[in-house]
């Protein structure tokens, strides 16, 4: 007998965020899910639009007091009233994340046979493509958390995507709503579970994609007077000293807990002290001295990318790198590098200069008509004979989720800012009207057949892309890239 899947997803006035993550979910390859939606006083119309995208889903309705803890509580209450089996599986989930189509399938199959263990789904980095994240080592001691090198040192978990049989939640227990209502549950909640005897555990093959910018407020630093002494003890804020407390009591040590509540609270009270008490700063001058450190950060950065392009030979170069890592190559985004703007690529490199660059899904963010004078200002400042490795989402791609997915406004992360969505055709016409010869390295054609030709990593490695993506696997093309190499002729 196939066990039941039973999602418990709290939510709360993110409507379209909700919905891509039902639309994920809708999406799955394995069959049985059952959907808890706990919308906790919603005003913008979250439930109806779910119950139209997901028309099996049960909703518990809070009036918007609940907050995550007490949204999961509701949950674990529900399905203690529910017929649920000993191995059925609950997932617990966060709205603002996005998963491929068989995410539960394979959490599932990884479950299999397994007891005594809870799943986190690994973070998956969407501009590298690299799995991450493989859990918490907490010191409970110094009130440390840092990611775990290894399955033998994780001791806590988050619940953004979180796994586990029915038998392991009721012997875990419920949530804390009133002492932990918000941040802090879920280590509670995770610690608790292994000091039971719940194995903690992730696999790169269960990965979600999170947008981290969702999550709760981390930085203080523009409150001051009564506004910063407001922020500190709000529910939103990460390190409330007064939740983070109740933390420390429900899950340190015995011996540490006089030592780390003397330490939470002191800190608020220096906090409070220097930033809360003193006379409220202007708005005016706020927001001048955030604008002054906004600019010395960048030309920190444009310092540093000056000194790495005067000693790097061969020059090499990533545009839009994000949060990329490529070794050997000199990393550059927007607030150093606008590839739009001639005077930023004067600012670095002289005419002719570049041996190779390499833009791995920064052109859909650009209109057709900008990618075309991004495409010539590159070709301006490469050598002849130098290369650039161009990858965008493929408009060809046989899979409809995947092109709802990349499309622009699609469902996908970042998707909302997309400007075009390309075959390797129109690719290769943009990249030819800006002067270079071509040279497609992996694409669908019109006929949605794949088309791969052997290309060096070393000489710009392409992450999402059918030979380096890990949502590939067993011969299936779950996603790829438009994979095109533009090379300057020599005269």
């Amino acid at each position: 007998m196939m066990d039941t899947v039973y999602v418990v997803l709290p939510v709360h006035n993110r409507r379209e965020v909700t919905l891509k993550f039902v639309r994920c979910l809708k999406a799955q390859t394995y069959p049985a899910i059952h959907l808890i939606l706990i919308d906790d006083g919603s005003t913008d119309g979250t439930e109806s639009a779910v119950r139209e995208a997901y028309p099996s889903v049960e909703v518990i309705r809070g009036e918007g007091s609940w907050w995550w803890a007490g949204c999961l509580q509701r949950g674990f209450d529900r399905l203690k009233d529910k017929s649920v089996n000993e191995t059925d599986i609950v997932l617990l989930a966060n709205d603002d994340t996005t998963f491929a189509p068989d995410y539960v399938e394979r959490a599932v199959r990884f479950l299999d046979g397994k007891e005594d263990c809870m799943l986190l789904s690994r973070l998956r980095n969407p501009v590298t493509g690299k799995v991450e994240e493989s859990g918490v080592l907490a010191d409970l001691r110094t009130m440390s958390f840092q990611e775990a090198k290894g399955a033998v040192q994780i001791n806590c978990l988050s619940t953004r995507g979180l796994f586990l049989r029915w038998q392991e939640m009721k012997r875990v227990g419920g949530f804390h709503p009133f002492v932990l209502p918000h941040y802090w549950s879920d280590y509670e909640y995770t610690i608790r579970a292994m000091r039971k005897g719940v194995e903690g555990v992730t696999t790169e093959s269960v990965w979600l994609e999170a947008n981290l910018t969702l999550s709760g407020q981390r930085d203080l630093s523009s409150s001051s007077g009564w506004r910063f002494v407001r922020e500190l003890f709000s529910m939103k804020y990460l390190v409330n000293p007064i939740y983070k407390s109740s933390f420390v009591i429900l899950a340190c040590p015995p011996r540490w807990i006089a030592r780390n509540l003397l330490r939470i609270w002191w800190q608020a009270i220096k906090q409070i002290l220097r930033q809360g008490l003193l006379r409220p700063m202007p708005d005016s001058l706020l927001a001048a001295g955030r604008a002054v450190k906004n600019r010395v950060r960048r030309i920190k950065k444009i310092l540093q990318l000056k000194r790495q392009a005067n000693a790097s030979r061969p020059i090499r170069i990533v545009l839009g790198a994000g949060e990329t890592a490529v070794p050997g190559w000199i990393l550059t985004d927007v607030d150093q590098l606008d590839i739009l703007v001639d005077s930023d690529w004067r600012r670095f490199f002289a005419p002719g200069s570049i041996d190779a660059m390499l833009a791995e899904h920064v052109w859909e963010h650009m209109s057709e008509q900008e990618g075309i004078e991004a495409a010539r200002l590159c070709f301006k400042y490469l050598r002849p004979g130098g290369r650039l490795r161009i990858a965008v989402p493929d408009g060809l791609h046989p899979d409809p989720r995947y092109v709802d997915a990349v499309k622009p406004g699609g469902t996908g992360p970042g998707a909302e800012d997309h400007k075009v969505l390309y075959s390797c055709g129109s690719l290769q016409d943009a990249l030819g009207k800006a002067g270079f010869q071509t040279r497609p390295l992996e694409y669908f054609d019109e006929n949605r057949h794949f088309h791969a030709t052997e290309w060096d990593p070393e000489d710009g490695i392409v992450h999402r892309s059918a030979r380096f993506d890990d949502r590939n696997r067993n011969g299936e093309l779950h996603y790829t890239s438009i994979i095109v190499d533009g090379v300057k002729p020599i005269a």
